[in-house]
């Protein structure tokens, strides 16, 4: 984790969209999650 004082907020933004089915984590949430991880972001499109 870069920065612990970044990982809840991000998280719990997360967390409560997962619940609404109209709402979805934008890119930039999901790539805020990932540097609070310490992770990077990879989106793939893979065929079936």
């Amino acid at each position: 984790m870069t920065d612990p004082h970044k990982f809840k907020p991000v998280v719990a933004r997360i967390e409560a969209s997962l619940g609404k089915k109209s709402h979805s984590p934008s890119l930039n949430t999901l790539l805020r999650y990932a540097d609070a991880c310490g992770m990077k972001l990879v989106i793939q499109l893979v065929a079936p």
